[in-house]
């Protein structure tokens, strides 16, 4: 039997287009193979919650190697407010980390997060985990209502920090994007907590004060248990002074450095980390988070 020309022409092998040198196909195979090793390993991580992340940031890449992003930081809070039965406020909750730790921890967690792209990570990651005890507040907190702009633009950065104008509006714009920052007290004012707040956590690039002065009055109202950042004395001594107006008179400083040493310490490390409190005046590197309490610890 023969064919016909139209046959034959289709049975032909044709190269209409020729994307890959054979160097960039075996590299495209070695890839695939160390994936689905990396898959496997990070599968023996533990049975923590899912996260959307952002694979090039750095605190996505912690989320994903350990499960949580500071982690030994987290069980730290989560110990010193082992005896308190009340909510959880997140200001600057990022992606979710901390607001999904507490989530597991608190019967209720209020989180705070003015930046959209962020707010709709936490958003997917809270529907990823099922998780029905956080309010998502899409603000940032001050002492006053503000203008606000980002300073930060990369979109692989989910850092935001913000520089305040002198302008009445309380809204910023950058883009396509807005935000609104209120006083603490004013956005909590109307809710009840009848357990009260057992902690809260600020986490806002270098506006800490303005956050606790805006929540004077809840904080002096629950006395809850705060954490905050600040990477040297001077920011942290500008929260210390406010809370000492509040009636804090204790201050720690809570870290996983064992060591001054940087070898001792990572070598230290390698074979677990531990959570440390020290005092804060008697700390030389702040690396964690600060903490302040009514009470001696």
């Amino acid at each position: 039997m023969t064919s016909t020309p139209h046959q034959a022409h289709l049975s032909k092998k044709i190269v209409i287009f020729h994307p890959t040198s054979r160097f960039d196909a075996f590299l495209q195979n070695q890839r695939k193979k160390l994936l689905r090793l990396c898959i496997k390993l990070l599968k023996k991580r533990g049975s923590y919650p899912n996260f959307w992340i952002l694979f090039d940031e750095p605190i996505c890449r912690d989320i994903l190697l350990n499960g949580f992003y500071e982690k030994e930081l987290l069980y730290g809070m989560q110990h010193l407010a082992k005896n308190r039965k009340g909510i959880a406020i997140d200001v600057g909750a990022n992606i979710g980390n901390h607001t999904i730790f507490f989530s597991q921890c608190f019967p209720q967690v209020i989180s705070f997060e003015p930046a959209p792209e962020n707010c709709g990570l936490i958003r997917a990651n809270l529907y990823l985990n099922g998780i029905n005890n956080v309010t998502l507040i899409e603000k940032g907190l001050g002492e006053k209502n503000a203008t606000l702009t980002l300073a930060n633009n990369d979109p692989t950065n989910t850092n935001n920090g913000f520089s305040i104008s002198q302008s009445a509006e309380n809204t910023y714009t950058q883009g396509n994007r807005q935000a609104t920052v209120v006083r603490g007290d004013d956005e909590l004012k109307d809710m009840e907590f009848s357990n009260g707040i057992s902690i809260i956590k600020i986490d806002v690039e270098g506006m800490e004060p303005q956050v606790l002065y805006g929540l004077t009055k809840t904080i002096q109202k629950y006395q809850p248990i705060i954490f905050w950042e600040a990477f040297d004395h001077d920011s942290a001594n500008e929260s210390v002074k406010v809370l000492k107006n509040m009636g804090y008179e204790y201050f720690y400083h809570m870290t996983t450095t064992h060591s001054k040493n940087s070898f001792a310490n990572k070598l230290h490390n390698s074979f677990g980390k531990s959570t440390y409190l020290i005092p804060l005046n008697e700390c030389a590197k702040l690396d964690g988070m600060n903490v302040a309490v009514m009470n001696p610890i």
